[in-house]
C-alpha cells in the first residue's frame, strides 16, 4: 500500500495506512503504562553497536518519560510541546531536533495526536500493526529518512521503533511490558 504523494505546501490526505495507523494508536486509551525498553544504536564508524537499557512511562495525555539505566544514567522527559533531558535530578529543557537519537524523539508516538502523525507522515502499512513513516519535511528528512514501528494490535502500544537516520545509522528500540514498574516519580 503507498501513502498519498503531497507536496510540503499542499494539505496532506490521509492514506488507509494513516487511518489504520490513527485507529491503532487510538486503542491506548488513557491509562498510563510503563515497560522496559532496550535501544540498539548502529552507528556507521563504529564496530560494535551501542546498547543501552531502562524504562519508559507513558502518562495520558502527554506525558512521556524514557529513563537510561544502562550504560550512563540519563532521562528525557516530554510534557506537552516542553522537553527536558540531562541526568537524573538535573534536567534541563531542550529542543526536541537536539535530542534526536535519543528516545525523545520518540514522544510523538505516545503524547502526539494520532491525526498529526498522519499529516507529518507519509504511511505505509505491511499488515498486522507494522508501519512505515517517510517524514514529509525537506528539513526532517535530512536527519531521518523513516521510522519503521510494529504496535502491539491490541492496545497501540509500540512493541518495536526503528529510526533509520539518513547518514545509515539507525537505532532499533524494543519496548516490552515484561519486567515493568511503576512510574518513576516526575
Amino acid at each position: 500500500m503507498v501513502a498519498a504523494e503531497t507536496s510540503p505546501s499542499a494539505p496532506a490526505k490521509t492514506s488507509s495506512a494513516a487511518t489504520e495507523l490513527t485507529a491503532l494508536l487510538a486503542r491506548r486509551g488513557s491509562k498510563p503504562f510503563v515497560a522496559r525498553f532496550r535501544q540498539t544504536k548502529h552507528v556507521a564508524l563504529l564496530r560494535e553497536p551501542l546498547v543501552s537499557t531502562g524504562r519508559m512511562s507513558f502518562e495520558p495525555p502527554e506525558r512521556v518519560r524514557w529513563e537510561v539505566e544502562a550504560p550512563e544514567p540519563f532521562v528525557v522527559e516530554a510534557d506537552g510541546a516542553k522537553l527536558r533531558a540531562g541526568p537524573p535530578g538535573k534536567l534541563a529543557d531542550v529542543s526536541e531536533m537536539a535530542s534526536f537519537g535519543t528516545p525523545g524523539a520518540l514522544t510523538g508516538l505516545f503524547t502526539g495526536v494520532p491525526e498529526d502523525l498522519a499529516g507529518s507522515f507519509d504511511v505505509t502499512s505491511s499488515g498486522a500493526g507494522r508501519f512505515r513513516l517517510v517524514p514529509r519535511d525537506p528539513a526532517l528528512l535530512r536527519i531521518l529518512v523513516a521510522i519503521d514501528l510494529d504496535l502491539d494490535p491490541e492496545t497501540g502500544v509500540p512493541r518495536r521503533v526503528v529510526l533509520n537516520e539518513a547518514g545509515g545509522d539507525r537505532a532499533e528500540i524494543e519496548i516490552s511490558r515484561e519486567g515493568a514498574t511503576a512510574p518513576a516519580p516526575g
